[in-house]
């Protein structure tokens, strides 16, 4: 009962610090928790374990600390699998590290979201997404950069559609925002 009453405590000093800005502590609370067992029924902890995950690594990314986020996400992804969004979630902080950019991960996180939502795969961006992929070649990568460079008015313009259709954009840093929005010119054939 302790335990119970200890970890709603440490619950809200996590969302408190999260409040506050102070996204590491709050992350921090939250991996605490997450070493806890809470001695519920399986499906209610797998519950209350997936969304600390979650908002682990939440706090994490507005941290700016990448690679704890991924972490935590690919330890969550190892036990709860099936979880909807989880894979979409991943595959945004694979692109948001651009020094460790691996495109055949976020290909990898992207079909496993398609297969768990079949609405995913109508989404414009999923194909935006996929065919980033394929711009691994060096000469597309080439083709992209020039793309991204052309116009500054229109990135400007794209970038500002971007963020206001797609929420996930904004946590993007400035590199993977622009190899976006210039695979969309590029698909558009503005080049």
């Amino acid at each position: 009962k302790d335990s119970e009453l200890l970890s709603s405590y440490r619950a809200a000093w996590g969302k408190a610090y999260f409040l506050t800005k102070d996204y590491t502590q709050a992350a921090k609370q939250f991996e605490h928790l997450l070493a806890c067992s809470f001695g519920l029924p399986t499906e209610m902890e797998g519950s209350i374990r997936s969304r600390l995950y979650l908002n682990a690594a939440e706090c994490y990314g507005k941290a700016g600390t990448v690679d704890a986020a991924v972490r935590l996400l690919e330890r969550c992804a190892q036990e709860f699998p099936q979880m909807q969004g989880l894979w979409l979630k991943l595959a945004g902080l694979y692109l948001s590290s651009p020094l460790d950019l691996d495109l055949e991960k976020v290909r990898d996180c992207l079909r496993k979201e398609e297969g768990l939502d079949e609405s995913f795969g109508k989404d414009p961006r999923t194909s935006v997404a996929l065919i980033l992929g394929d711009l691994a070649a060096d000469s597309n990568r080439v083709a992209l950069k020039k793309v991204t460079e052309s116009s500054p008015a229109d990135l400007q313009l794209m970038t500002s559609v971007f963020s206001r259709h797609w929420s996930s954009f904004r946590f993007l840093d400035e590199q993977s925002q622009k190899k976006w929005v210039g695979a969309v010119r590029w698909l558009w054939g503005a080049n």
